[in-house]
């Protein structure tokens, strides 16, 4: 499973920095407006990236969950430290870098202190899957997420506060993890209780979801319907959820994305710098075809992270406060064949 889920992190990796890449709207990235193929292609992708995201984080949280009666306090200490300090230290670091290109003054950087409160920019999803692992640590340090009734009970009720758009705080992207917790408790699910797309008529059922949720969703970016579907409505869930749980199904392994699957957190966290650096400096090396903009623009949005990743995490400092991850520890040495074997044991652990 190991595989197939770091393929599906490479794919939502793919997703992200290909949208980024575009521009989230039709006067940023490579200004592609309305009409173009590659706007488009970004704005169909925006049923399915950010889904697929939250959906393997449930699956792999099921891996270390918190137990019934568990202190919860570990466990969020651990993950405020793989969230929210690069939040900070990374989300300040573009939130200036950005603000300087654009001529902010000095007063205008000063916004960068609403950073923890407010989201900005790809910066909330870290906010929104922490309070999300907040949420369910505390439910399963309560073992109220023990029983599949249970799961299935707590997914419905996520998805009818999102699609009836029920709370609009957007406070720590509150909102936003409103969005990603039905797909989060799915890959739980998953995760805890096996695929449910195993019982009978499921998986003809998740494949007429996808074809509607491919039909209506691109009836509404076409002009077809009053206006575009939004990712929150009940048609916009199930067709994300429908996706997810066909293509996990399917342990689908892929070597380049895996690989890409990897480096899924620091392509997270440093994509737009090389998006960004790129799409600066192309024009000026006589580069000027959106498309071939676009495929470089893209490597270097994974790639560059990918480098970032592996030279930050070489030291201690650098480690903790781009990558969130624990210090270094010092080389042990290996007391002949056993040790060999208790250290090979410890790295397999600590993937």
């Amino acid at each position: 499973m190991k595989q197939s889920i770091q393929t599906l992190r490479g794919l939502a990796c793919i997703f992200l920095v290909a949208y980024h890449t575009i521009g989230s709207a039709p006067d940023r990235g490579l200004m592609m407006g309305d009409g173009t193929l590659l706007r488009h292609l970004a704005e169909s992708f925006q049923y399915l990236r950010m889904p697929l995201f939250a959906f393997v984080a449930g699956i792999v949280y099921t891996f270390r969950s918190v137990s019934p009666g568990q202190h919860v306090g570990g466990f969020l200490t651990g993950k405020a430290r793989r969230l929210l300090i690069p939040l900070l230290v990374v989300g300040t670091l573009q939130y200036i870098v950005s603000g300087v290109s654009k001529g902010m003054t000095g007063s205008d950087l000063l916004g960068v202190v609403w950073l923890p409160v407010y989201p900005y920019e790809h910066f909330w999803f870290l906010q929104a899957i922490f309070m999300i692992f907040v949420l369910v640590a505390f439910l399963d340090s309560f073992g109220l997420l023990v029983q599949r009734a249970a799961v299935v009970v707590a997914l419905i009720v996520a998805a009818v506060i999102c699609a009836g758009d029920l709370v609009r705080l957007e406070y720590f992207s509150i909102h936003g993890a409103l969005f990603l917790l039905p797909f989060f408790l799915l890959g739980l699910y998953f995760g805890r209780f096996g695929d449910p797309l195993a019982r009978p008529g499921g998986v003809p059922i998740a494949w007429a979801l996808v074809a509607v949720g491919v039909v209506v969703t691109q009836a509404g970016l076409l002009g077809y319907l009053d206006h575009p579907v939004s990712r929150e409505s009940p048609i916009g869930l199930l067709f994300g959820a429908a996706f997810c749980m066909l293509i996990m199904r399917t342990g689908w392994t892929n070597r380049y994305l895996g690989v890409i699957g990897n480096y899924s957190y620091g392509i997270y966290l440093f994509h737009m710098f090389g998006v960004a650096g790129l799409r600066m400096v192309l024009p000026r090396l006589g580069i000027h075809d959106p498309y071939v903009m676009f495929v470089i623009m893209l490597a270097g949005g994974i790639g560059l992270p990918i480098l970032v990743e592996l030279v930050a995490g070489r030291f201690t400092v650098t480690r903790m406060l781009l990558l969130g991850q624990k210090p270094l520890r010092p080389a042990r040495p290996a007391a002949g064949a056993a040790g060999e074997e208790r250290l090979a044991s410890e790295r397999l652990a600590a993937r």
